[in-house]
C-alpha cells in the first residue's frame, strides 16, 4: 500500500521494465482502496531462460505540483524439477581387450539437467541395464553362463568391468543407461553404451584328434597323399 503525502491521493502508480524484460510479463493492477496496488504475473516464467528480474514501481500523487517516488524490485525465480537429464551422446561406442583385468575403466557417460546447479533437481545418478548379451553357447565352459560384464558409478558415469571377458563367448555387448535426477518427481533419459571385446592370441591350435592312426603300403609312391587334418 502506498501512503499519501499532506493528504493528497496516490493517482498513479506505473510499472517500469528494461527492454530485455518482455512487456507482458507482469502487470500492475489496482487492488480496489485508494493508495492498494497488486504486482501479477501475466506471461508465463521460466527460470531456465531468465531466473532474475529487474522492476521499477513510480507511483505518483494527485497534489500540486504532483510528486512521484520510485522503488526498485527485485524478483528472483525459484526452480521447479521440469528438466529431464540430456545425455552428451544417444550412443556411445566403446572397444575392450578380451584380456583387460576387472576392475577396468572402459569408458564413461555424461548427463547434464538445465534446472538449478546445486539443487536435487540437477543432481544426478546413473544405472546401468545390460541388455540381452550376444552370447555363443558353443563357446562357453561347461557350468558357465553370460554373466554381467559391468557396472557403474553412480555418481561419475564411469563403466568398469566387473570379471573377464572372452571373445569367443561375447563379441559385443549391448548396455543401457539411467541418468535420473533427485526431484520429485525425478525424470531421466536413457541412452545406449555398445562395447567391444578386442581379441588377443589366447587360443592355440587344437587338432581333431589326439591320436592319428594310418597303415600306409609300401612302395607308396611319392608324392601320394594319405592323411588329411
Amino acid at each position: 500500500m502506498l501512503a499519501r503525502r499532506n493528504g493528497a491521493q496516490v493517482a498513479a502508480c506505473v510499472l517500469q521494465t528494461s527492454r530485455d524484460v518482455r512487456k507482458d510479463a507482469f502487470a500492475l493492477r489496482p487492488g480496489g482502496p485508494p493508495g492498494v496496488f497488486f504486482l501479477c504475473v501475466e506471461g508465463p516464467l521460466d527460470r531456465e531462460s531468465r531466473e532474475l528480474y529487474e522492476l521499477r514501481l513510480v507511483a505518483t500523487d494527485a497534489g500540486f505540483p504532483p510528486l512521484s517516488t520510485q522503488e526498485t524490485l527485485l524478483l528472483r525465480l525459484s526452480d521447479v524439477n521440469d528438466q529431464p537429464p540430456v545425455f552428451s551422446q544417444q550412443h556411445y561406442r566403446a572397444s575392450v581387450s578380451e584380456a583387460t583385468a576387472p576392475g577396468t575403466t572402459v569408458t564413461w557417460v555424461s548427463a547434464s539437467d538445465s534446472d538449478e546447479a546445486g539443487t536435487d533437481h540437477a543432481r544426478l545418478r546413473y544405472e546401468l541395464i545390460q541388455l540381452s548379451a550376444l552370447c555363443n553357447p558353443e563357446a562357453l565352459r561347461p557350468g558357465t553362463e553370460c554373466e554381467p560384464a559391468f557396472t557403474i558409478d553412480p555418481q561419475s558415469g564411469a563403466i568398469s568391468t566387473v570379471r573377464t571377458l572372452d571373445r569367443e563367448v561375447q563379441e559385443t555387448l549391448e548396455l543401457r543407461v539411467v541418468a535420473q535426477d533427485l526431484g520429485e518427481p525425478p525424470l531421466s533419459a536413457t541412452c545406449l553404451v555398445s562395447v567391444t571385446v578386442d581379441d588377443v592370441n589366447d587360443n592355440e591350435p587344437v587338432f581333431h584328434r589326439q591320436v592319428y592312426g594310418v597303415a600306409l603300403a609300401e612302395h607308396t609312391p611319392v608324392g601320394h597323399c594319405f592323411l588329411q587334418f
